[in-house]
């Protein structure tokens, strides 16, 4: 591939996300905020707890769907189906004289439904790039998305035009980027075999408190939108100042990956720039400050209220910073849990936008039984505590670290079955059925494959284990997998 070609897909990519991560962060963090009143009773941000609700159901017919049906609903004329409902839910408010009414069903159906399904395609991308390669655009394109959303809401507040209309634009720069890289894609069949393969108790275990944090992580979000008002029609400067102190953030996170500024002129020295010194480094400084940056803006909020730099601010630029950092996260989850990284985003986005929609609910009902400033203040630092023990015993940066090796030893899977075997003195044969043992291959496989008897198999496969010092397939996973680790370390 020469180097003119790379710098066009990787620019490609990196629009293409920030279109994306654009749009996701409008409408998490910078919508108006639609209440609905029942009988005296007011519900906060109803608008996004419907775009919410949607959200989930359509990652869920994602997951569930069968592999044919997802080939359809990410097909290239699918993905600019759903940025023109985007679009169309976003301009048609302003153009209905019922434009509440209409907003809340357009939020909760006509952008929900279509804008989560674009974000999952991300994940089909993401999963045929290298780990660090993939860090590295999602960094830049969460960036670039920022600077887009700054200026954008820049722009509308000087001219008064809907800033709703401005970034609806958005997933239209998404769809068309996703069209581009899903179009020429190619199989990767070793990355479908690493897929299929058995992941680890370990693994799993990663897997488990990815999402039990990530549930707390949206469940605070969802808190902080009603009882903050994180929003950019009320309070826009907190927004702004957000935008840039991420877009700061980001920038840090990319020089951690030692890349020098991309001039090369040949692909020699393309592919040499591309291969990034920490991705590790990034992601665990992203996640930490992140975090940090939420918790002290909840427990801070009393005594930074009438700063500029206020604690609003912190909030929204600590959960901007986590959604970039969740991303890396589903992406090594997926690799080290042997999914593919589009079922992971499904899943994993579902279960954020859960944890946030009930973030809302409940921030909502503690509004009608406890009204006024002090509850809130209470339910902030509550849900601080609660982010913060996340972080410190749920999911912690040993946990983060453990990830991302694990993630980064696939790579070394077949440095991992040669120092195998070379240790434990395999034969030729029980080399060559190694590989595919490790992947979780059944016997029954193994003897197609090899064209060989189930009982050769067999007998193969126990005297691996005897050579290995272990008892089962799951115990030769693990030690596959902790070879692999100790690789990828040094």
């Amino acid at each position: 591939m020469g180097a003119e070609t790379t710098y066009r897909n990787l620019f490609t990519q990196i629009f293409g996300f920030a279109c994306s991560q654009g749009f996701l962060f409008f409408l998490l963090f910078m919508t108006g905020g639609v209440s609905l009143n029942f009988e005296g009773v007011s519900f906060q941000w109803a608008d996004l707890l419907l775009c919410l609700l949607s959200m989930i159901v359509s990652l869920a017919l994602l997951r569930f769907s069968s592999p044919s049906a997802r080939i359809t609903l990410l097909s290239p004329g699918a993905l600019y189906a759903y940025a023109a409902l985007v679009v169309l839910a976003t301009v048609l408010p302003f153009l209905s004289n019922q434009a509440v009414d209409f907003g809340l069903a357009a939020k909760g159906a006509l952008v929900g439904f279509p804008s989560a399904l674009l974000f999952c395609a991300w994940g089909k991308v993401f999963g045929d790039m290298a780990l660090d390669q993939a860090f590295y655009v999602i960094i830049r394109g969460s960036l670039c998305g920022a600077l887009a959303c700054f200026f954008l809401a820049g722009a509308a507040m000087l001219s008064g035009y809907p800033l709703d209309v401005l970034l609806g634009l958005l997933p239209l720069g998404s769809a068309s980027a996703l069209s581009l890289c899903l179009k020429r894609e190619a199989e990767d069949p070793e990355a479908e075999e690493r897929r299929s393969a058995e992941p680890s108790v370990k693994a799993n275990d990663l897997s488990a408190r990815v999402l039990l944090g990530t549930v707390v992580f949206g469940f605070g979000a969802g808190v902080s939108t009603v009882l903050m008002g994180t929003n950019a029609s009320g309070t826009p400067v907190p927004v702004l100042f957000a935008l840039l102190l991420f877009a700061l953030l980001a920038v840090v996170a990319l020089q951690l990956f030692a890349l020098s500024a991309l001039g090369g002129a040949n692909a020699q020295t393309v592919a040499k720039q591309l291969q990034f010194a920490s991705p590790q480094g990034a992601l665990a400084y992203v996640y930490r400050l992140a975090v940090l940056l939420v918790v002290a803006g909840y427990l801070l909020a009393p005594v930074l209220q009438t700063s500029v730099v206020n604690s609003q601010t912190m909030v929204i630029t600590g959960y901007l910073s986590l959604v970039m950092a969740l991303v890396m996260i589903f992406l090594a989850r997926a690799v080290t849990t042997s999914s593919a990284p589009l079922l992971s985003f499904s899943l994993s986005f579902g279960v954020f936008f859960l944890g946030d929609a009930l973030g809302v609910g409940l921030a909502n009902g503690l509004q009608l039984v406890a009204p006024g400033g002090g509850a809130a203040l209470v339910s902030l630092a509550s849900a601080g505590v609660l982010m913060l023990v996340a972080f410190m015993f749920l999911f912690t940066e040993n946990d983060l670290q453990a990830l991302s090796v694990a993630a980064e030893a696939v790579d070394y899977f077949d440095e991992a079955c040669d120092k195998m075997a070379a240790d434990f003195g395999l034969s030729k044969r029980e080399a060559e059925i190694l590989p595919l043992a490790l992947k979780g291959r059944t016997n029954e496989r193994i003897a197609e494959q090899f064209v060989i008897s189930k009982s050769t198999v067999d007998t193969h496969i126990r005297r691996i284990y005897s050579k290995c010092g272990v008892h089962s397939r799951q115990e030769l996973i693990d030690l596959g997998e902790e070879v692999a680790e100790g690789l990828a370390r040094q």
